[in-house]
């Protein structure tokens, strides 16, 4: 590929990695208005799956919003924060992470990724080609998952590094770790080395 620069997808400035929002709630038993659903997986915050009311009204909560934490208490699944919501008597500080938007078309990172071309993706990334590692294209698809269908674990690890989500989803909910990357190339899938890797 040439030198020449990539032009930027999006504007990486309008995706604060996370986001606050004060709520104040007319009466301590008035509801919020957000209908919310596990995370993807355990380890996974529960998402905004619907947005209405008061937290319509407000302006910045939108579907697809990961709920970290409410009024300081992080949360890791649907109903501890529903319960938290519902128990704070008038005021709410609830910290979001939003997903980066979606691509039309895979970025050039994506296309580095998928070969394996580390000098390429270093440049996107150093030039912030994407305002977010995992950014993903219309399927759902980062540049990690790209990286993980071939065998270059080096090309993983240069996302790692910078990073990229493990725990990301595609569409049909599969996660880079999902992939079968070539045994020749990735890291020992059995770290532990007291561990049979071949148990009974």
């Amino acid at each position: 590929m040439g030198s020449a620069p990539f032009p930027p997808v999006y504007d990486s400035e309008m995706l604060p990695a996370t986001v606050v929002v004060q709520l104040t709630k007319p009466t301590s038993s008035a509801p919020v208005g957000l209908n919310l659903v596990n995370g993807s997986d355990a380890r996974s915050p529960p998402v905004l799956e619907g947005v209405r009311g008061l937290a319509l009204a407000c302006g910045l909560l939108q579907p697809g919003d990961l709920l970290l934490s409410v009024n300081e208490v992080e949360v890791t699944d649907h109903t501890a924060a529903a319960a938290l919501i519902r128990a704070a008597p008038d005021r709410l500080v609830l910290r979001l992470r939003r997903p980066p938007p979606r691509l039309t078309q895979p970025s050039a990172l994506h296309h580095a990724a998928r070969s394996a071309d580390l000098a390429e993706m270093a440049r996107a990334l150093d030039l912030r080609v994407v305002g977010n590692v995992d950014v993903a294209d219309e399927s759902g698809w980062s540049a990690l998952h790209a990286a993980s269908q071939g065998t270059s674990a080096e090309a993983v690890r240069l996302l790692l590094d910078r990073g990229a989500d493990v725990h990301a989803r595609t569409d049909i909910q599969a996660t880079s770790l999902q992939h079968n990357p070539s045994p020749n190339s990735s890291p020992n899938p059995n770290p532990n080395p007291n561990s049979n890797p071949n148990p009974p």
